[in-house]
């Protein structure tokens, strides 16, 4: 098995505990935890097998800064399960999601208000005031939602996940 099959893997162990909307924080801390650690031990695979098949280090397995950037991931996301307020919850549909996605959705609704959707650097800040300007208003006439979200976990119960799994 090459260590290329593995990327699915990967990818999961370190975007799930971001991305997925039902993860509890223990879970999402404990799948974190994995994915960094296994990051590691791939590397390392890697370097071996590049050594027994005489090849260029870092030829089988993904770059350097790219196992940086994973990595920085998974403790993101750690760091988001032990330091939340309650009331902080990325992870539900809408704007707050932990990914790119409700970037490329608002600029996308940036660009349909533009007659050919090839935007300039005024008419995105133009479009971009707008949004933001209505935008204050409803929020100015909204009523705060009760306050729905779970503790972060303590050191303790992060630590004693971190311990079974290990």
């Amino acid at each position: 098995m090459h260590l290329w099959d593995t990327l699915g893997a990967q990818v999961a162990l370190n975007l799930a505990p971001l991305l997925h909307r039902t993860f509890p924080l223990a879970l999402r801390a404990e799948v974190g935890v994995s994915g960094f650690v296994a990051l590691d031990l791939f590397r390392m695979l890697a370097e071996d097998q590049c050594r027994k098949m005489k090849a260029p280090t870092g030829s089988t397995f993904w770059a350097a800064q790219t196992v940086v950037n994973m990595q920085s991931c998974c403790l993101a996301g750690i760091l988001v399960t032990i330091t939340k307020d309650e009331a902080f919850s990325p992870w539900r549909a809408g704007s707050a999601r932990m990914s790119e996605i409700s970037i490329e959705e608002q600029f996308s609704f940036l660009r349909r208000q533009s007659a050919n959707a090839q935007l300039t650097c005024r008419s995105f800040w133009q479009a971009a005031a707008r949004v933001a300007i209505s935008t204050g208003r409803k929020l100015n006439k909204e009523q705060p939602a009760p306050v729905q979200g779970e503790k972060p976990l303590g050191m303790e119960d992060f630590l004693l996940d971190i311990n079974t799994f290990l």
